[in-house]
């Protein structure tokens, strides 16, 4: 019962550990097909050698071991023909890369958004890319405020708030004038 919770608990990580990748693949911008590399040559078939017990020290380090591995494909090529053992060591060995690979995700990510900042701050092409963004924003920004349709609407705040100031200055006056003659009505007694 154990191996088969230890599995399905195994399938659900990986799931995670893979939408988790999708997901940040998916809100990574495009690469330009200029900046990609060349597909590598596949390395040579390698014999599979059982695995042994590895340091979590080394686990850190797997992916870059696991990358000289051979695809999975030839791999499971070829282990058609091999023994219990062999093939339960593979096995393990499968799932040792799987957990360097899923280890190392969280920190590749780290360092990819401080390229991406570094970048961002100090790649001159970036820069001046920035610049232009600038000088494009701040020349819309006038064409809008200069347009004949918003240039009316200015026109006619400037208008309203013209009208609404000469409201208020008859306003005062009107309480000047309001004050002068209720002092008239008031009787000279008090």
């Amino acid at each position: 019962m154990k191996s088969r919770t230890g599995a399905v608990l195994f399938w659900l990580a990986m799931g995670l550990v893979l939408s988790g990748v999708e997901g940040a693949r998916a809100a990574a911008p495009e690469i330009p097909a200029a900046l990609k590399l060349p597909p590598a040559a596949p390395p040579e078939p390698a014999a599979v050698e059982p695995a042994a017990d590895v340091p979590a020290a080394e686990v850190a380090a797997a992916p870059e071991a696991a990358t000289n591995l051979p695809p999975p494909e030839q791999r499971l090529a070829a282990l058609k023909d091999a023994d219990l053992e062999t093939l339960k060591a593979a096995e393990a060995a499968c799932m040792k890369a799987a957990e360097a690979y899923s280890a190392s995700v969280p920190e590749l990510h780290r360092q990819m958004r401080a390229t991406y900042e570094d970048v961002e701050q100090n790649d001159p092409a970036i820069q001046g890319l920035k610049k232009q963004i600038a000088d494009l924003k701040a020349n819309l920004d006038k064409l809008l405020l200069d347009h004949p349709a918003v240039l009316e609407k200015r026109q006619a705040i400037d208008k309203a708030q013209q009208d609404m100031l000469a409201e208020l200055r008859l306003r005062t006056e009107l309480r000047g004038l309001i004050a002068a003659k209720e002092q008239e009505t008031v009787p000279a007694s008090e």
